[in-house]
């Protein structure tokens, strides 16, 4: 007589023997897409069937062997999932996506508290099967990303503390940094409330971290209370080995206090400033870093050029963010820009800090257009979002920098009324024919592969834009433009081929205007260009 190995019962006359430890090892240990034999899945399914119909025809009470053989029939048909099909290496990719940073929120424990495994995609992912918890534990990079908001005062809000919940805090913390072994760490901090007891020691949730920072690769911090050094329970910076990453932080004041022997890797850097901290530029430690992102905050209401304005100079900065703050209208003179030159600058971003900035033409460009002509930089990459410029500024911008390979100019944020993006700015561009805003003969940045342009304004005529984009699709010109030599007896071309242009009409109202663009433009598609002509409502 044969039993059922999980409910005991007779089954002699069963077809298959229901051998649920050996398909469990089968499920947790074959996949990939050689993995699933389907001729046995089938031939298995096929006897599980039969054995149900020899259960009912024989009218016999064995409800529980009938649950055993439905149950053995979902996991076997587990074996034929998708999923189990995709190699371990897409998966390592797809979790190496998911799992950029991890999340954690530090409140007073209480007995309402819930924890959520949501923010925590790492987490998430080893607790879906045996197979994802062993990939996910061969990923250690997966457990290095850490965003920690700290909402718990541990100066005055320390009542009634209970020492085990207090470990149980912190011990998916610790799980973290176990997990992501010795690898280099990206941490983001948010104190909204002190870390510090009131003798000054770290919280230990905090300090695990400050333990941990002979691996810090990069950090970001924010905090409209506390400065940089409350992280640390000396209240000075350690030394930073790995750091390359430093931002955003919004503690410009405290980025002075950091000495270069602290870290010495540096070679990004993101702060916000407040336009009077900028006077403090010529003393700026990091002019060794390769990527600049400055976040302007307040307004200056010191009017006047500076007296004897001091550069710092960027030797090695490949590209500069700048995200500027509400102009103050009679401030014409004070900026960033008049601190700054980056000789080697090659991608330039240049954006409104507020979605909506006050009407009107941004007042204090000059410092700006003399950062570009001081620096001299072989600028390739330029891309201006929100900020209201005249069609005559945005000529003068690009006529500076002839070495524009490609060129974004938003304005979706913008009234009309303080669009660059007019029938004369696209005139202007044109390969070969003078305008009004370009009376020269040469033409303006002769090296553009790439122009993105999204607006506002209606009042462009579809026929000055084919005209212009068509001037500028010189096929021949491509293989040149990668550096092969001109022959002899071949003029080169005053222009590079434009490779894509795109046009996006944010206005309800003229829904039919890119039609009238694209159309034309389409024969150019077709022979290569990457063409995008569209029009979004609000």
């Amino acid at each position: 007589m044969r039993l059922c190995s999980r409910c005991g019962e007779n089954v002699s006359e069963s077809c298959l023997e229901l051998d649920f430890t050996s398909l469990h090892a089968k499920l947790r240990s074959e996949y990939g897409p050689a993995s699933v034999q389907l001729d046995e899945v089938h031939r298995i399914l096929g006897n599980l069937h039969q054995d149900l119909k020899v259960l009912e025809s024989a009218s016999l009470e064995i409800e529980t062997h009938r649950s055993c053989i439905l149950e053995y029939g979902a996991q076997i048909q587990s074996l034929l999932a998708p999923v189990r099909k995709i190699p371990n290496e897409i998966l390592q990719q797809i979790f190496d996506e998911c799992c950029d940073m991890n999340y954690f929120v530090v409140s007073k424990p209480s007995p309402t508290s819930v924890r959520s495994l949501r923010r925590k995609p790492a987490m998430a992912i080893s607790s879906v099967c045996s197979r994802w918890r062993t990939i996910a534990f061969s990923m250690p990079q997966m457990w290095t990303g850490i965003s920690l908001e700290w909402n718990w005062d541990a100066k005055d809000d320390m009542d009634d503390f209970d020492k085990l919940e207090h470990q149980n805090l912190f011990f998916p913390l610790t799980t973290f940094l176990g997990r992501s072994l010795e690898l280099p760490l990206v941490l983001d901090f948010v104190l909204k409330a002190t870390p510090k007891f009131p003798n000054n020691s770290l919280h230990p949730f905090m300090a695990q971290l400050e333990r941990q920072t002979y691996r810090w690769q990069s950090l970001s911090f924010h905090s409209e209370r506390f400065n940089l050094k409350n992280l640390f329970s000396r209240y000075e910076f350690p030394h930073l080995p790995l750091l390359n990453n430093l931002g955003p932080i919004d503690d410009f004041v405290t980025i002075h206090s950091i000495g270069k022997d602290v870290v010495p890797r540096l070679n990004s850097l993101g702060v916000e400033f407040f336009f009077p901290d900028a006077v403090e530029f010529p003393k700026f430690p990091f002019t060794q870093i390769l990527h600049l992102e400055l976040r302007e905050v307040g307004d200056c209401q010191v009017v006047g050029p500076p007296e004897d304005p001091q550069f710092v100079t960027f030797p090695s900065m490949r590209s500069l963010t700048v995200r500027l703050g509400k102009t103050n209208p009679v401030n014409l003179f004070r900026s960033i820009f008049s601190f700054l030159r980056a000789p080697l600058l090659g991608t330039l971003h240049l954006e409104a800090s507020n979605s909506r900035w006050t009407p009107g033409s941004w007042s204090n460009i000059g410092p700006f257009l003399t950062f570009v002509q001081r620096s001299s930089c072989p600028l390739t990459t330029l891309s201006i979002k929100s900020i209201p410029l005249s069609d005559s500024d945005l000529v003068h911008l690009v006529r500076l920098v002839p070495t524009l390979h490609y060129l974004t100019v938003t304005e979706t944020d913008l009234v009309v009324e303080d669009s660059s993006i007019t029938d004369r700015f696209i005139e202007s561009l044109h390969a070969s024919r003078t305008s009004l805003l370009r009376p020269q003969a040469e033409p303006l940045v002769p090296r553009l592969r790439s122009l993105t342009l999204e607006t506002r304004t209606s009042g462009i005529y579809p026929h000055i834009v084919v005209d212009m984009v068509c001037s500028r699709w010189i096929p021949s010109a491509i293989s040149y433009a990668s550096g092969k030599p001109y022959p002899t007896e071949v003029v080169p071309h005053p222009v590079d081929c434009l490779r894509e242009f795109i046009l996006r009409i944010w206005n309800p109202e003229h829904k039919d205007l890119p039609e009238y663009i694209e159309k034309p433009l389409e024969s150019l598609e077709r022979c290569g260009m990457r063409l995008h002509v569209g029009a979004k409502g609000d």
